[in-house]
């Protein structure tokens, strides 16, 4: 996304061309003009009569803020900060011109459509006309801040990933206090966004952006002030710790380091999960209430333009387009924005599920024809089902494809986690055993065979397998050119072992310990990610549970309400949708509303994790519209 962003703003500064530079000119020249008369104007006031200086003085505070502006204007310093944190080597100018470019495309095509659509259908003005003149303004304003709102998420997504880096840190500082090797050994064991933003510290000490590490590391550390003030002190106390060099000093800063940014993250979190129950509240809504109240104000509405007393013939009270739109297209945008904005203050725990760019799309296309084939059947069932079969065929051929796709990359990321789970037990009782005085390459075995039947002893016996049939050093076995981490999916195995490899090279009581604290850290991850889980689990199943079971149910009766309603009001007005379009509207609805729910949910629970996500809607979705089939047939035998 990123890199196609940056492309479009490079083509539309080259469209733009000349403009660009003329701004920036003319924002220089106002700039130069009000540097010069400012000062000339005090000296005026600080010569003339008080009542003339005063207005002079007040003449000069006000040529002060202007240039502020200005200056203000042609630095962006928040678009500056945001463009170099998120890694998007773009200028304003170039995002400004593809803003305007991209604005002007969208108007061009819309505004005729809108007036299309008027002159067909007149009670729609009122809603396409202002679309018409607004999604252009949206698609400008959400051009042009793409830069800095990419830049909160990966902030947000970085206060998450705190602890490990720290600890990283902290671990790579007790071997040897240096900061150089500390914050390359920590970009390379953290995950993303982290891992990146102490790569790009490396490289502005390389590029001559400033002078040394121990400057770029403050600048770091300063650029989360108002952020994350934990993290921010944390970072210091690192730097401290790396200029103390004593090993008592370094333990205690290091330690201190450890406990505030993981005291401050699981202060995050708790707050996190605690703003969670509004939004849950509005998906309910969303998913339950709004259908609900639809189902049974529509019917209403066609008696609104009666004339009981002059006889006059009904007439519909709502366009039926602006029905089918309202339900199927403005609700499931809400919630989807809804679900992207409070997913993007989730904090970034947890490793990131590694998934293939490459799913296999070619093998779920297939499953999706089939299952669209099959059921493609339920045109011949009897009304109601019949006159929904259109949209249950597309659920069932959507719903095999996505489920094929995600299930294979899912299971490996899920049996990833298994792995990770059992890694911090591991790493101590290798830690006990090197501390013992027991080779790491023996103690992998010993490992491996006291935890039988699990990922971690496969990992281990063929580490030691390996070493024993290769005769070569244990970095070489995991780490050389056709190492067995070199390309291992799991970001924090490949840094513990990492760890493990430059431990092992000092004496045995140190390569202990380090392996001892690694474990202890692990562990203390992975408790705080269990206790994260824990406290959004109540929010997660109650969405999950709202989406598959409840609003559908809640959606099938209420349409077959309708059809009652509007049976009982046919001699006294129109109902704006037939009853069979209603409920072809409400399923369309209803699996729009789900795939959003469900969204929302895996990323509460997961973060990013997009494998779990297909599994997920092509496991649920089915169900949800099984359940709405429920409903409506429960529903027509409870109303007849």
């Amino acid at each position: 996304m990123a890199d196609r962003f940056v492309r479009a703003c490079r083509w539309a500064g080259r469209v733009a061309g000349n403009s660009i530079e003329r701004r920036l000119m003319a924002l220089e020249k106002a700039i130069r003009v009000l540097e010069r008369e400012e000062p000339t104007v005090r000296l005026r006031a600080s010569t003339a009569a008080t009542k003339e200086a005063v207005a002079l003085q007040e003449k000069a505070r006000g040529m002060a803020r202007r240039r502020e502006r200005l200056q203000k204007i042609r630095d962006q310093p928040s678009f500056t900060a945001a463009v170099r944190l998120a890694g998007i080597p773009v200028t304003f100018g170039e995002v400004s011109s593809l803003a305007s470019l991209l604005a002007g495309i969208t108007a061009a095509v819309l505004l005729p459509l809108a007036a299309a659509g008027t002159l067909l259908a007149p009670s729609l003005a009122l809603v396409l006309l202002p679309a018409a003149l607004g999604v252009p303004v949206g698609v400008y304003a959400v051009t042009l801040g793409y830069p800095e709102s990419r830049a909160r998420r990966l902030r947000v997504l970085s206060l998450g990933r705190a602890p490990e880096a720290v600890n990283y840190l902290a671990l790579a500082l007790r071997l040897r206090p240096s900061l150089t090797v500390a914050v390359r050994f920590a970009a390379e064991g953290t995950e993303e966004p982290m891992a990146g933003m102490l790569r790009r510290l490396l490289w502005s000490v390389s590029l001559r952006e400033t002078s040394s590490v121990e400057e770029a590391f403050h600048a770091f550390a300063e650029s989360w002030r108002g952020w994350n003030e934990d993290l921010r002190r944390a970072l210091h106390d690192l730097s401290a710790a790396a200029r103390q060099g004593g090993e008592d000093a370094v333990a205690r800063f290091c330690d201190r380091a450890r406990e505030l940014v993981r005291e401050g993250t699981k202060e995050r979190v708790r707050a996190y999960a605690g703003s969670l129950r509004g939004p849950a509240a509005a998906l309910f809504a969303l998913g339950v209430l709004l259908p609900l109240t639809l189902g049974t104000v529509l019917p209403m509405t066609s008696l609104g333009s009666l004339d009981v007393l002059s006889g006059a013939a009904p007439s519909p009270g709502l366009d039926p387009l602006l029905v089918i739109l309202l339900l199927d297209a403005a609700f499931p945008a809400a919630t989807f924005l809804l679900a992207y904005v409070i997913l993007g203050r989730r904090p970034g725990l947890g490793s990131l599920a590694p998934v293939s760019s490459r799913l296999p799309w070619r093998r779920a296309g297939f499953a999706g024809l089939v299952a669209g084939a099959a059921a493609s059947t339920l045109f011949l069932a009897p009304p109601p089902v019949s006159g929904i079969a259109a949209i249950l065929v597309a659920v069932a051929a959507v719903s095999a494809a996505l489920f094929v796709a995600g299930r294979g990359p899912a299971r490996k990321a899920r049996e990833l986690r298994a792995l990770e789970d059992e890694f911090p037990d591991a790493l101590f009782r290798l830690g006990a055993l090197v501390g013992a005085g027991m080779p790491p390459e023996t103690a992998l075995g010993r490992v491996a065979e006291e935890m039988p039947a699990s990922p971690v002893a496969d990992l281990f016996t063929a580490i030691a397998h390996a070493v024993r049939l290769r005769r070569v050093s244990l970095r070489e076995v995991l780490f050389g050119p056709d190492g067995l981490l070199a390309s291992h999916p799991s970001r924090l195995v490949r840094s513990s072992m990492r760890l493990v490899v430059e431990v092992t090279a000092r004496d045995p009581a140190t390569a202990a310990r380090g392996i001892l604290e690694t474990a202890a850290y692990l562990r203390d991850l992975r408790r705080l990610e269990g206790e994260m889980r824990e406290s959004l689990r109540s929010t997660v199943e109650s969405v999950r549970a709202t989406a598959t079971f409840f609003a559908p149910l809640v959606l099938g009766i209420t349409c077959a309400l309708y059809a009652m309603l509007g049976g009982v009001f046919s001699s006294l007005g129109a109902l704006p949708l037939s009853p069979a379009t209603f409920n072809a509207a409400s399923a369309a609805y209803l699996a729009l509303s789900f795939v959003a729910s469900t969204y929302f949910a895996v990323g509460v629970e997961r973060g990013e994790d997009r494998a779990t996500l297909l599994e997920s809607v092509g496991r649920g979705l089915p169900i949800a519209l099984a359940v709405f089939v429920l409903g409506l047939s429960l529903g027509g035998f409870l109303v007849a």
